[in-house]
Parts: structure tokens; sequence; C-alpha cells
């Protein structure tokens, strides 16, 4: 049975609507990875400054940035600070990831509104169409924020995962004699294949304090953008001792210690799951396999006392 040609359309637009948005998180990606320092710092006064001073994009990507710039400054809701939110979180922090990704939020629904306008005339009107074209519009629509989403929230968790190993390193950095700031520096230096993400963010971290902002309000704004528990303790007990000093090697061990029992308590609570979720499938899969084992013998023997009865 051969499938209806509008089969494939359908499919083609699927198709093109998840190319598209992974053709954007490539060019962000390749945008990231080609910038040089002077890109950096133009990039950087853009993040926190105006954005008429920065040059215009070059690239693939250039037409993408500039019609989502236009969307930018058309957009101001709640809605856009939560999307900006989720992109911080998820590693894009600079204005240009946000035009992208509004671009392309607009711009996919569009796409795929065609392709499926394209094969309502190719094939004719009819309940199925007009049900597949809708659920392939809501899809386009919904599927970059939940997308973004996804990927902030796999990182939030990379951060947890690697926020004990930096507590631990700052405790020996601070135990030489170095301030916070200047232990920051050296993670930032030293720690870039052992601590990949949240070097990123002790990196724009630093580059804040850089340009004159307050290390206190920069570790807090940092620790509420990454909503990680661990980081949010940690910027906590850092502001605590920029500002008031004291003992920060107790409160750091202190620290160590509640994330692991944290870890602990989450891996206690994961094992458990996984012990009911072993339970149903063992009911599932292994009680007929042994039903039939113990209990095959006896069926066989009343079907052979019944055959020599009847015959």
């Amino acid at each position: 049975m051969t499938a209806a040609p509008g089969f494939y359309l359908w499919l083609l637009a699927i198709g093109l609507a998840v190319f598209g948005f992974g053709l954007a998180i490539l060019l962000l990606r390749q945008a990231r990875a080609s910038m040089g320092p002077a890109e950096a710092r133009r990039r950087f006064a853009q993040a926190f400054g105006d954005e008429a001073d920065a040059l215009p994009s070059r690239g693939a990507s250039g037409w993408l940035e500039n019609f989502g710039r236009r969307l930018l400054a058309r957009k101001d809701s709640p809605s856009g600070n939560e999307i900006r939110l989720l992109l911080a979180r998820a590693g894009w922090k600079r204005k240009t990831d946000l035009a992208i990704f509004y671009a392309v939020q607009t711009l996919l629904p569009v796409l795929v509104g065609v392709v499926s306008g394209y094969t309502l005339l190719a094939d004719g009107i009819s309940t199925r169409d007009w049900t597949n074209g809708f659920l392939a519009y809501g899809i386009a629509t919904l599927a970059p924020k939940r997308i973004v989403a996804y990927l902030a929230s796999a990182r939030q968790k990379r951060l947890a995962e690697q926020a004990p190993i930096m507590v631990h390193l700052l405790r020996v950095l601070l135990g030489t004699g170095l301030s916070v700031e200047q232990s920051l520096r050296s993670l930032v230096a030293d720690t870039r294949t052992l601590l990949p993400d949240l070097t990123v963010e002790l990196n724009t971290l630093l580059r804040r304090i850089d340009i004159g902002e307050d290390i206190a309000f920069a570790m807090r704004d940092m620790a509420r953008r990454m909503d990680v528990p661990e980081l949010t303790d940690l910027s906590m007990i850092l502001e605590q001792t920029w500002l008031m000093g004291g003992n920060v090697m107790k409160s750091l061990s202190d620290l160590s210690a509640l994330i692991d029992d944290r870890r602990q308590t989450s891996m206690k609570e994961k094992v458990s799951k996984l012990s009911g979720q072993m339970t149903v499938v063992m009911m599932v899969f292994l009680f007929p396999a042994l039903l039939v084992f113990l209990a095959a013998p006896g069926f066989l023997a009343i079907a052979r006392s019944l055959k020599h009865a009847l015959g």
C-alpha cells in the first residue's frame, strides 16, 4: 500500500521545521566559536551597553540577527523576559542570541504554514489535512521555546554537577592566601576542561567586574539567573565574605558537606523510584514467563487426562 503524496509533504514540513531550528543553533555555536578578542569585547559591549554601538554582523546569521533585532525592539513582555532567562541558562546571554531566537521563532511557523498551504492546494482540502496543518503549525510555534527550555534544564544539571568540584578547588585556592577575585580568576584560567560550563559563567562574572560592577551584585545576579541551589549557596557565602569578611574556609567546608548530603538524598530518591519501576517491569515480563514455566506441566497433564478420558 503506497502512501499518499500529502504524507510526504507533511514529513517535508516537519523536517524543514527541525532543520531550521537546528540550523539556528548551529549558527549560534559557530558565531561564538569564531569570535576573536576584539569581537568578544564588541559583543560584550553589545550585551551590557548600547546596541547601536555594535557593528553589523556578517555571515549567514546576519539577516536573521537584523530581522530579530527589529522584532526585539517591539517586544517588551513577561514572556520576553522568560525567554531571555531561558537563553541565559542555556548559555546564550547576548542580545544577538536573543534576536536570532526571535527571528527563528517567527519565521519557522511561517515556513511551515507555507508548506502546509501548498499541501492543501496540491491534494485538496480535507479534514485530515486541516488537522495535520494545525498540528504542524502548533509544533513549529512551540518547538523553539521547548527546545531552549530543555537545553537550559540540561545545562543547569551540568552546573549542579560541577559545583562541588568548584567548591573544593575554591577551598584550596583560598587556603593559599588568594582573595575571592583572584581565586575566581585562577579557576577560569586553569579549569576550562574540568568545569566547562562553570568557567563560562565565571568568565562572564569577571568581565562584569572588570567594567566596574560590584562583585557582590554580580555574583547575586549570576546565581539568580542560573537558579542552581549549589551556586546560590556558594554566591551567598562569597558575597558575605567579600562584604564582611570572616572564616570562609569553614563556610565552604559546611557547604561541601551540605552538597554531598543533597546528592546522597537525590541518589536515594532515584534508587527508590528505580526499584519501583523495576517491580512493574518484573510484574509485566517476568511473572507471565514464570507462570508459564510453573503451570505448563500441570496444564499439559490435565489436557492429557481429559484426552484419554474422552478418547
